[in-house]
């Protein structure tokens, strides 16, 4: 394929994020509708609204907080587009780039649905709706971590197919390397997540979920850490 036919993805990539910022305000605007109402009757029912609270915090405050988390940084990368646009593309980098931004598109949304449908199901186990409410629980949360799971390993292939860089200025190999390791912590992620929702006992499984989730984080700062100092460097290329 030849690098003389170029693609401007500029216009594509500005309908993808305004596309993308209007579903996740609307997935975190519709996570904090199912906080306020499950607090509201919780309050209404019990009279107790430390109690709803302590019972339900994750369904209250912890899917709304992350969704939020989710929709500053998503929006805050996008701020990172330079002041003209992207450069023109080849037709394979353009390709990758619309394969990359749907599957981001298709992560966001789904990781929203889930964590809606986490928020909604935990309040039905705790109300008696769906009975009983421990178990409910439970199944509930093994489901929704496997399916984000399932999720990461999905865009984190997909992620792999970002173009690299194609001018010396912008060190096309570290970002090769970056974006390769972060790629394999996203898929590694998901699977261990997966198999840790899955089949580890009760007890056990909400530790080893959150050891691998600071473990996550810790390696993908590491790594962007790592990328800053390597682009820097007088060796980069």
């Amino acid at each position: 394929m030849s690098d003389m036919t170029l693609t401007d993805m500029t216009p594509f990539l500005e309908r993808h994020e305004r596309r993308a910022r209007r579903v996740v305000i609307a997935l975190v605007g519709a996570s904090l509708a199912a906080a306020a109402g499950i607090f509201a009757y919780g309050t209404l029912t019990t009279g107790a609204p430390g109690t709803v609270i302590a019972k339900l915090w994750t369904a209250i405050l912890f899917y709304p907080l992350v969704g939020i988390l989710f929709w500053t940084g998503t929006a805050l990368y996008a701020r990172r587009m330079p002041a003209g646009g992207r450069p023109p593309m080849n037709t394979d980098d353009a390709r990758n780039v619309a394969r990359v931004a749907n599957a981001g598109f298709v992560f966001i949304a789904c990781m929203g649905l889930i964590m809606i449908a986490a928020q909604v199901g935990l309040a039905l186990g705790y109300f008696g709706v769906l009975s009983p409410p421990d178990r409910t629980a439970v199944w509930i949360a093994r489901t929704s971590a496997a399916a984000a799971g399932v999720l990461m390993i999905y865009f984190g292939n997909a992620w792999s197919r970002t173009p690299m860089p194609r001018v010396p200025q912008q060190r096309a190999v570290a970002m090769m390397k970056f974006k390769r390791v972060v790629a394999w912590l996203i898929v590694i992620y998901g699977l261990l997540l997966s198999l840790a929702a899955l089949f580890l006992p009760r007890a056990t499984m909400g530790i080893v979920i959150a050891v691998l989730t600071i473990s996550m984080v810790l390696s993908t700062v590491a790594s962007v850490l790592i990328l800053h100092y390597s682009l820097k460097s007088r060796s980069a290329s």
